[in-house]
């Protein structure tokens, strides 16, 4: 049982939904996703420009912001560069070991890297009132192009969101170092062999 759809989008080959014992849909993640968001979540709201919103409160999150290594921030991110993502919250009431959730998304909606504060044993006892928390990528290696950021605050068993920001923040990753351009994801590959000349690009 989950409400990560992003994580049952991923991993299921078949999907069924409950509501209270009932089974209201069975089907792949798509079409059993769409009829969850349309219907069961009924506190689904756009959020923003793109982005979608639904979540049982007691606690929200604020608002993301993207800063290079020294903690800058910035509006694009280079290929390779080091990069946070500042997470702000805010609980009405005390929560205890609450589970952090960041995930990135291609426009077209698929999940190419997510983390969680659960899976990182990073979580904490209780949040209460406002703070923040950062997620470090030390070389973000997304190739060029645009990508969205999802972030949702969980109880410990990830079954309950607090808040789900879906799709709620747009960022733009540029050409750098590895000079990669194809796919989603670079993996930092170099290239050797005697008969190639040498490389002329190293990232410090």
């Amino acid at each position: 049982m989950s409400h990560a759809l992003g994580t049952v989008r991923d991993l299921c080959d078949e999907v069924a939904l409950l509501d209270h014992g009932k089974l209201i849909a069975i089907g792949t993640p798509d079409e059993v996703i769409d009829t969850y968001m349309g219907g069961v979540e009924t506190n689904v709201r756009r959020d923003g420009e793109y982005g979608s919103r639904w979540g049982e409160g007691g606690a929200e999150i604020n608002r993301i912001e993207v800063l290079n290594g020294g903690l800058e921030p910035i509006e694009r991110i280079s290929l390779g560069q080091a990069a946070v993502f500042r997470i702000h919250y805010r609980c009405e009431r005390p929560v205890p070991k609450p589970v952090f959730k960041i995930e990135f998304h291609t426009l077209n909606g698929m999940t190419v890297a997510a983390g969680n504060t659960r899976f990182h044993d990073r979580v904490p006892d209780m949040i209460d009132g406002e703070g923040s928390l950062e997620y470090h990528v030390p070389n973000l290696l997304l190739t060029p192009g645009r990508y969205d950021v999802s972030v949702t605050l969980f109880d410990y068993e990830m079954l309950h969101p607090y808040d789900c920001r879906h799709r709620f923040h747009r960022f733009e990753v540029t050409g750098g170092l590895p000079p990669d351009v194809d796919g989603v994801v670079s993996l930092d590959g170099a290239f050797h062999g005697s008969m190639l000349p040498q490389q002329t690009w190293y990232r410090t």
